[in-house]
């Protein structure tokens, strides 16, 4: 005698001993082989100790192979008459951790593109300026003289004036790390083409003039940015602050 369960899950049966429900009733159904199983667009065959059934037009499959192959553990109570599904918690937890990564890719994608249009806006907002042109720094004035572009073969010289006009700190720029930043391309300046004078730190009173070399800049410059990084000590520490210009060529 077979005994089927109608209207639990769909019509799936489970694999284990068959407890007799109140009053077992005789049914007449057929065996079909010619089932196909795909899971997550894998074939999965169904086991030999499996059957699939037919009865009135239904088709009932085990319940333990479909909950398994679904990622389930399944357990039958043979007092409750309960089939029960439990699902991989450790791949709900991957699933969790896996949404919460997209989520914050998701955000800071966003962000990025906040700080692009923000930073195409301060481009906008640059005023940029032509040669000759000082900052002053607490008193520590940077001139940029000149800029000669390609005056010496492939070599380019930006020549500044340094005074160090009325601090008492003492101050210096780090010429190594003077930066030309053109269409965002960032070049540094060569260590062959430097005016050591310009590494000494100036008092009170000191000014200095030089040059600093650069080289393969490209051809029909307009624009720049010039980053210097400025040191100074307050007596214990030494410490450095950035000073930019934007300069055009006349």
């Amino acid at each position: 005698m077979k005994k089927f369960l109608s209207g639990i899950l769909t019509g799936l049966l489970i694999s284990t001993t068959l407890i007799s429900f109140a009053q077992p009733i005789e049914v007449k159904s057929y065996i079909n082989e010619g089932f196909s199983f795909i899971f997550n667009g894998e074939r999965k065959e169904l086991p030999p100790e499996y059957k699939a059934l037919v009865y009135e037009g239904r088709s009932y499959v085990p319940a333990r192979f479909v909950g398994e192959n679904l990622g389930a553990e399944v357990t039958f109570n043979s007092q409750t008459k309960q089939i029960n599904f439990v699902y991989n918690s450790h791949q709900t937890e991957l699933e969790d951790i896996i949404e919460n990564y997209e989520n914050e890719i998701s955000k800071l994608n966003e962000r990025i593109k906040e700080l692009e249009e923000d930073t195409s806006t301060r481009q906008d907002n640059i005023r940029y300026s032509t040669l000759p042109i000082t900052q002053s720094l607490d008193g520590f004035e940077i001139r940029l003289q000149n800029f000669d572009f390609n005056s010496f073969g492939n070599v380019s010289y930006l020549s500044l004036n340094l005074e160090n006009t009325n601090s008492a700190k003492p101050y210096k720029i780090l010429p190594l790390e003077t930066k030309l930043i053109i269409d965002g391309v960032t070049y540094s300046p060569s260590s062959s083409f430097l005016d050591f004078s310009l590494f000494n730190y100036l008092n009170n009173g000191d000014k200095v003039n030089g040059t600093i070399g650069y080289t393969n800049l490209p051809k029909d410059l307009e624009k720049m940015e010039i980053l210097f990084t400025v040191g100074y000590s307050d007596g214990f520490t030494e410490k450095t602050q950035d000073v930019r210009f934007y300069i055009e060529n006349d």
